[in-house]
């Protein structure tokens, strides 16, 4: 049986241009700090229409509000099902390549783990483990503990 293609593999409508063209301008306006809330409403709106090489910012998790910064990920990591044009499967490979290293670097020093439930913590874990390998993704608070940059290196891949 044939699954509906997601609105973002379906060329846009007439009546969705607008919409879109908002969206890409409220990302573009890019987070204020005071209040990450409005750039991460047009974020959870552009999941739906964009893939991720498409936005024309990419913001780090430590950036964004709890409630998209998991779904945010996982959008962002999940593997297109189709590309328009055979140049868009290079231009997506050239920015999950960035996007790992920025996730390694993020994850790594412990940023956007902060403010993160306990209990979500092992999902995202499990969200970036496949894509990362073990990186040293200990939340801050554990690091105090650490008698070497060694014990800061999670091995389980959050299984």
């Amino acid at each position: 049986m044939l699954q509906p293609p997601l609105l973002r593999e379906l060329p846009a409508t007439p009546g969705e241009i607008p919409l879109l063209n908002e969206l890409l301008a409220g990302i573009s306006r890019g987070i204020d700090p005071a209040d990450p809330s409005d750039f991460a409403r047009y974020l959870g709106a552009a999941m739906f229409y964009f893939l991720p090489h498409e936005l024309p910012l990419t913001p780090v998790p430590s950036q964004l509000p709890l409630w998209v910064r998991v779904p945010y990920l996982k959008w962002s990591l999940a593997v297109p099902q189709c590309f328009r044009e055979s140049s868009e499967a290079d231009l997506h490979a050239r920015w999950l390549e960035g996007w790992l290293k920025t996730l390694t670097t993020e994850l790594g020093d412990g940023r956007g783990w902060e403010d993160m439930p306990e209990y979500q913590r092992p999902r995202l874990r499990r969200l970036v483990a496949p894509h990362l390998g073990p990186v040293p993704i200990i939340p801050p608070a554990d690091w105090k503990n650490a008698s070497s940059a060694a014990d800061l290196v999670d091995t389980s891949n959050g299984r």
